[in-house]
C-alpha cells in the first residue's frame, strides 16, 4: 500500500501532563517550543468577541486551559501535550462562525486525477460531502465517513453514501462491500488526538494496492516560514503540524510507504507579496 501526502499551503510550561512519545515516529526526544492558552486562542478565533469565546470555552469538552507544544528532534513533527481534541459541539460552534470549508481545494484535483472509473473511493472526514460530490459520477463507488452525525446527515441528504465514523473500525472488519482503491483524508490528520486512527481506518477499508491521500497544512505556509502566530494552526484547532519526515515515519510505522510528497503550487506574485508586506517600508 502506498501513501501520497498532499500539502496546501525555552518557553514556559502550560500544564503538568507527562510528555507522550511523538505520535509520528515514537521518539521520546522533543523540545518544548510554546504554550497555547485555550481562552486566548478562542478570543483569536472569534476576533475578540468575548461571548463567542466563552461559548467555545464551554463547548471544549474538557478542562484543559493550556496546551504545551513540542517539536520532535527526530522527525520534526510539532505536537500538543496533552493530545486532547475538542468535542463535536466545539467544532460546530467554531465552524458555524468561521467559513473554513472551501467548495474546491487544489488537493482534490491532485487526488481525483488518479482515479479510474472502476475504482472505489473512501473519504475519511468527509464533512457534508463536498469532495464526494465531485467524484461520485467518476468512480464505481464513493463512500464517506465522518465523526459528526450532523455532517453525515447533510451528506446523505445529497444522495451520498456517508456513515458516522467508528474509531474502533479496525476491530470490526471492513465496513464496505468492496475494498477501497483510494482512501482520502483532507485536512483531518492535524485534528486527531490519535493520528494513528487514520491509518487503522485505512488498513481496515483498503485493498492490497490502495493509495492513501493525506492533505495537511503546509510546513511552507507563510506563518511557519516567518515564525508568526497563527491561531488556527495551533491547539485546540490543530493538535499537530506535519513535515515530510513525520508523514513518512507515521506511514512506515503503520505499513504504508510514502510514494510522493506534493506542495500546492505557489504563485510568484503571492510569494513576493508575503515577503514584501513584512518589510518596514
Amino acid at each position: 500500500m502506498t501513501m501520497s501526502a498532499v500539502l496546501d499551503d525555552g518557553p514556559e510550561v502550560g500544564n503538568s501532563a507527562p510528555l507522550s512519545p511523538c505520535p509520528a515516529c515514537g521518539s521520546t526526544a522533543a523540545d518544548a517550543i510554546e504554550v497555547m492558552r485555550v481562552h486566548e486562542q478562542h478570543l483569536a478565533y472569534m476576533q475578540g468577541d468575548t461571548r463567542a469565546a466563552q461559548r467555545l470555552d464551554q463547548a471544549l469538552g474538557h478542562a484543559m486551559t493550556a496546551y504545551d507544544m513540542h517539536r520532535c528532534r527526530q522527525c520534526r513533527l510539532e505536537f500538543s501535550n496533552p493530545p486532547l481534541a475538542p468535542a463535536q459541539a466545539w467544532y460546530a460552534e467554531l465552524y458555524g462562525r468561521l467559513p473554513l470549508y472551501p467548495s474546491e481545494r487544489w488537493e482534490y484535483a491532485a487526488a481525483r486525477d488518479s482515479f479510474a472509473p472502476q475504482d472505489t473511493v473512501v473519504d475519511y472526514g468527509c464533512g457534508s460531502g463536498l469532495f464526494l460530490l465531485s467524484v461520485r459520477d467518476r468512480v464505481r463507488h464513493a463512500f464517506g465517513f465522518d465523526f459528526s452525525r450532523a455532517a453525515v446527515e447533510a451528506a446523505a441528504g445529497q444522495g451520498l453514501r456517508a456513515h458516522v465514523l467508528d474509531l474502533d473500525v479496525r476491530n470490526r472488519g471492513t465496513p464496505l462491500p468492496v475494498p477501497a482503491n483510494h482512501v482520502t483524508a483532507f485536512h483531518v490528520l492535524e485534528h486527531l488526538a490519535r493520528p494513528e486512527s487514520l491509518f487503522h481506518f485505512a488498513e481496515a477499508v483498503a485493498g492490497p494496492s490502495a493509495r492513501l491521500w493525506v492533505a495537511v497544512p503546509s510546513d511552507r505556509r507563510a506563518s511557519r516560514v516567518y515564525a508568526e502566530p497563527d491561531a488556527l494552526d495551533a491547539p485546540p484547532h490543530h493538535l499537530t503540524r506535519w513535515t515530510e519526515a513525520s508523514l513518512r515515519e507515521i506511514g512506515r510505522r503503520h505499513g504504508w510507504v510514502l510514494e510522493q510528497h506534493l506542495y500546492e503550487p505557489l504563485a510568484a506574485s503571492t510569494a513576493v507579496w508575503e515577503a514584501t508586506r513584512r518589510l518596514p517600508i
